[in-house]
């Protein structure tokens, strides 16, 4: 017999409610049911946090929510937060909690943290460098991640703000711990940019560095990258993170030695590591080796050249 997700954890749940139950008189079991919100419930498991952040008010797992000035924390499968206070870890029940981003400094990623005020779970931030490192690094408590020198303070995600935050297929800038989708990020190349290019150096597709897509990451991350474009002969394409930023000039490529020229996929399995914090995604490109010049364009049959990520945030 096979069962569903869903099925599974009703299972797994009268399980839980059936054990607790004999084994302390019936008390048990009040962390594993929605509570309504202010409701504090001591001792418990710490791993318990049954929530999602997300730029939309009301929809958590909208694929690409308007950009705005505020960031929500929204209940996702439940509304209870394991939360460290008064030397123990609390259990605490919440409703959309809204973290305005109004006023803040521009152009800089944001760690945010979940801590309780009383029986109320509130959030705050905290800036990383202009140099894009954590100003602290995160510590853990009983394996969940904290602040650094504040327990209190439950970290949930990190965001990038320009002044808006967004989270699209081109800026996915909301990246969470917990509760975490699947998310695609994607850059589809303008036009045919048809062009030539001599030489051996990599360098950006056309010259042109505003054609990225960019990731942000609270910790390292795997992601699963795809390139397409046309390449002509003695042609090289590939896929540049953060370049030429790092020593890592293509994190993946393409040849093409035929005298045809032909579009080329790059997907499916191509697994690229990405470092904690903000990741820019370009095509790049050069000539191979010993050969003068290379043509390439952007798909003119498909028109769907250029990167797509698949990554879990």
């Amino acid at each position: 017999m096979s069962f569903d997700f869903g099925t599974v954890g009703l299972i797994r749940q009268a399980l839980k409610k059936f054990f607790a139950t004999a084994a302390q008189g019936g008390l048990a079991d009040t962390a594993l049911q929605p509570a309504s919100v202010g409701t504090i419930i001591q001792g418990i498991n710490p791993g318990i946090f049954q929530g999602r952040l997300s730029i939309h008010p009301s929809n958590p797992d909208l694929e690409n929510p308007s950009a705005g000035q505020t960031l929500y924390l929204h209940p996702w499968g439940g509304n209870l937060a394991a939360l460290f206070s008064g030397g123990q870890w609390t259990l605490a029940s919440f409703d959309v909690i809204p973290l305005s981003f109004s006023g803040q400094t521009a152009n800089r990623l944001y760690d945010v943290f979940a801590f309780l005020n009383g029986s109320d779970v509130n959030l705050e931030f905290e800036l990383w460098t202009a140099g894009g490192d954590r100003q602290n690094p995160l510590e853990r408590e009983n394996g969940i991640l904290v602040k650094n020198g504040d327990i209190t303070r439950r970290y949930l995600g990190t965001v990038y703000y320009d002044g808006l935050l967004r989270d699209n297929a081109i800026n996915r800038w909301v990246w969470n711990l917990y509760n975490q989708i699947g998310r695609v990020s994607e850059f589809i190349l303008p036009g045919l940019q048809q062009h030539a290019y001599t030489g051996e150096t990599w360098r950006i597709f056309n010259n042109d560095a505003s054609q990225n897509t960019q990731i942000v990451s609270g910790l390292p991350l795997k992601i699963v990258a795809n390139i397409n474009c046309d390449v002509g002969n003695n042609g090289c394409i590939g896929l540049g993170v953060n370049f030429p930023a790092t020593s890592q000039l293509a994190k993946f490529h393409y040849e093409q030695v035929a005298g045809v020229e032909i579009l080329c996929s790059l997907g499916g399995s191509q697994v690229v590591s990405l470092e904690q914090g903000f990741n820019e995604f370009h095509l790049v490109q050069r000539t191979l080796t010993n050969f003068a010049e290379a043509n390439f364009a952007a798909d003119s049959v498909l028109q769907t050249s250029g990167i797509s990520s698949l990554l879990q945030g």
